[in-house]
């Protein structure tokens, strides 16, 4: 039961219009997608390497790019 309180006063604390407040929150909402991004996409290996398909008029550059994107 205290462990809720505690939860629902975090809650409440945010959404208080403190200076405070509001860069806790903005801070969470900006480093919490980053850690579960960085938790998620690095301890799984790509079960094959991505593909893509380029497709488009003939002469719109499609080899041009290719080339382009090669050297890099």
């Amino acid at each position: 039961m205290a462990t809720l309180q505690k939860l629902l006063n975090l809650f409440e604390f945010t959404l208080s219009p403190s200076i405070s407040a509001i860069l806790v929150t903005f801070l969470i909402a900006l480093t919490l997608p980053l850690l579960l991004h960085s938790y998620y996409y690095r301890t799984r290996e790509a079960a094959n390497l991505p593909a893509f398909l380029l497709v488009g008029p003939s002469g719109a550059g499609k080899t041009a790019l290719l080339t382009l994107v090669g050297r890099l």
